[in-house]
């Protein structure tokens, strides 16, 4: 089979569905954070940026090839997700200050709660998760300044590593803080209550 560009795009296109149904049955709980849609599309993305180094003998060869490239994209947002969800725990204290104000709790579970139980356990899980996800949809410096301030990290040392004045610091740090309140407010507001994702 010849390897040039309208073979390789007309069997990306000729494949595109069944890459859906595969990582819609393959993605396992990385669905309830990443669509069978998306992860497809990211697979097609990568595909064609990697076409040349593609030698194109068969069509179950890219079949096969197009499923490990899916496999990776995978394997890259599981890892981006866990990784989203470890600052999310940390800046999940931030995002329940933006709730009712106090910071305290929200539905009387505080992120570090006394209650045990797979309820409260259930429902700080989605918490966190609604936290990775709102993080993950602010701008790159957004979500360093979200971190930052969620560690404890002082005005002065945001302003060092934006290479920023004080003021202007002090101003991207709360608007970051005001989108990432906004994020985590508009994904608890979507179907299922107060913890969708």
């Amino acid at each position: 089979m010849a390897s040039d560009s309208g073979d390789f795009d007309a069997l990306l296109v000729r494949h595109r569905e069944g890459l859906e149904r595969w990582l819609g049955r393959e993605a396992g709980r990385l669905r309830l954070l990443d669509t069978p849609e998306d992860l497809a599309q990211e697979t097609c993305l990568r595909a064609l940026q990697s076409r040349e180094r593609f030698e194109l003998v068969s069509e179950g060869a890219f079949k096969a090839w197009l499923l490990t490239v899916a496999d990776g994209v995978m394997k890259d947002r599981q890892r981006h997700w866990m990784a989203a969800k470890r600052d999310a725990a940390r800046v999940l204290r931030l995002a329940l200050a933006g709730e009712g104000g106090s910071g305290s709790s929200v539905a009387g579970l505080t992120p570090a709660s006394p209650r045990t139980g797979p309820a409260t356990f259930a429902e700080r899980r989605d918490l966190i998760r609604r936290a990775a996800r709102a993080l993950s949809t602010l701008p790159e410096r957004d979500r360093e300044l979200v971190r930052g301030l969620a560690a404890g990290a002082t005005v002065e040392e945001a302003a060092r590593a934006h290479d920023l004045t004080y003021a202007a610091a002090q101003r991207a740090r709360l608007r970051a803080l005001e989108r990432f309140r906004l994020a985590y407010g508009v994904l608890g507001s979507g179907p299922g209550g107060s913890t969708a994702i």
